[in-house]
């Protein structure tokens, strides 16, 4: 990576940062533009070719690799701090406006179960994707420290059953869009994206 190649801000911090923490300024940059790009509302996008009407979305999936001791998990750690401390408070609001809800009655009440939109999911199963994507159009930022975790998550509970049928739905994920859920148990949701 050299220095001028990316945005100002992303820059400086690539290489100060990497420089105090000692790692790579690359891997750094790439968890940035990772970072930012999960704040960037999918609506907009950039239409790719003139004459069609293919247009993509700021989606990016980045995976650092590196020895054990190239700080993976500190350099994702500089990069998505501030999405982090968003996500809570918004999380706490979330709930705060939750019980305030339930204490109104709930849905024996004429309010709808108020929305609980998010920036950020870390160690979740599909289900628990599907709830936190459904209130957050705008897209989420998925960070997992360990690839080898999240594979496994997603065969958790599948037992050679089911696991394929979270492979499909994080596939679909990649490339965003809307996605249908009909369940028995947990009744009918879109998620816009």
């Amino acid at each position: 990576l050299q220095k001028g190649w990316l945005p100002a801000i992303i820059d400086r911090h690539a290489f100060e940062k990497s420089a105090q923490m000692g790692t790579d300024p690359g891997g750094l940059a790439m968890a940035d533009l990772a970072a930012c790009a999960s704040v960037i509302s999918d609506r907009i996008q950039v239409k790719v070719k003139v004459h069609e009407t293919w247009a993509e979305s700021a989606r990016l999936w980045v995976m650092i690799v590196g020895d054990p001791s190239a700080k993976k998990s500190p350099i994702m750690r500089a990069a998505s701090s501030k999405i982090k401390s968003i996500d809570a408070d918004l999380l706490r609001d979330a709930n705060t406006a939750l019980l305030e809800w339930q204490d109104a009655g709930g849905t024996k009440s004429d309010q709808p179960k108020p929305a609980s939109p998010r920036l950020r999911i870390e160690d979740v199963t599909m289900e628990a994707a599907q709830e936190v994507c459904k209130d957050s159009p705008d897209g989420i930022l998925a960070i997992q420290d360990e690839l080898t975790g999240w594979f496994g998550g997603i065969e958790k509970y599948g037992a050679g059953k089911g696991a394929g049928k979270d492979r499909s739905f994080w596939l679909q994920s990649y490339g965003g869009g809307s996605y249908a859920v009909n369940r028995v148990g947990r009744g009918s949701l879109l998620i816009e994206n």
